[in-house]
C-alpha cells in the first residue's frame, strides 16, 4: 500500500483511488503530468502508482500560507492539512517527495510554462487555481496530449468551484461522457 502522510487536501478515499486510476499506466516510459502540486501529497500516491514511469508535477510554488485558516485546529490535525506558516514552496515539495526518483518539478503556471510540450501522457491530474481561464486553459492544453486509453483526472468538484463544475460539464459534453466521482476526485477516459 502506498505511503500518505503528507499534509495536502485529499481524503483518504480520493487518495486510494487517485492511485487505482493510475496505477495502470505503470510501464517503463510512462508519462504523468499534475498541474498543481502544493505540498506533493497527490504527488507522491502517484509517483508510488508509477514507479516505472515518469511524473511531471507543474506548480508555481509561491510561498504563500496554504493553511485554510477558516478550518479548526483540531481537524487540521485529525486529517493532516495544511498548517499554519506551511509555505507553498518547491523545497517544502522537494523534501516531502525526496523519496520519489520519478518525480521531476516544473515551477512555473500551466500551460505557458510548458507550451513546447510535445511528448503524449497517460494521464493529467488537474488541482491547480479551481479557476477559469487558467483550468479551461489547461484542459484544452493536455487534453489533445493524453494517449488514447489515457485518463483525464481532477480535484474538487464540490459546490465551492462552481468553474470545476462547468469544466467538468464541458468535459463530459466533449468526450461524450458522463464523469467517474468518488467525493470530489473526478476522472475521465479518454
Amino acid at each position: 500500500m502506498f505511503v500518505n502522510n503528507i499534509p495536502g487536501w485529499l481524503h483518504d478515499l480520493e487518495a486510494l483511488i487517485l492511485f487505482k486510476l493510475t496505477r495502470p499506466y505503470n510501464y517503463q516510459g510512462s508519462i504523468g503530468i499534475e498541474v498543481g502540486s502544493l505540498h506533493g501529497k497527490s504527488s507522491s500516491i502517484m509517483a508510488q502508482s508509477i514507479p516505472l514511469g515518469t511524473l511531471y508535477c507543474i506548480d508555481i510554488w509561491d510561498n504563500t500560507d496554504s493553511c485554510d485558516f477558516t478550518i479548526s485546529e483540531e481537524i487540521i490535525e485529525n486529517r493532516n492539512f495544511p498548517r499554519k506558516g506551511m509555505k507553498n514552496s518547491l523545497d517544502f515539495f522537494k523534501q516531502s517527495t525526496k523519496d520519489f526518483t520519478n518525480i521531476k518539478t516544473i515551477q512555473g503556471s500551466s500551460p505557458e510554462c510548458v507550451q513546447d510540450w510535445k511528448q503524449p501522457v497517460d494521464f493529467v491530474f488537474l488541482d491547480a487555481t479551481h479557476n477559469n481561464p487558467n483550468d479551461r486553459d489547461n484542459i484544452d492544453f493536455w487534453l489533445p496530449r493524453i494517449k488514447k486509453g489515457g485518463k483525464f483526472i481532477g480535484h474538487d468538484l464540490n459546490s465551492n468551484y462552481p468553474d470545476v463544475q462547468e469544466n467538468v460539464k464541458y468535459l463530459e459534453t466533449l468526450l461524450n461522457q458522463k464523469t467517474f466521482k468518488v467525493l470530489s476526485l473526478w476522472s475521465f477516459k479518454v
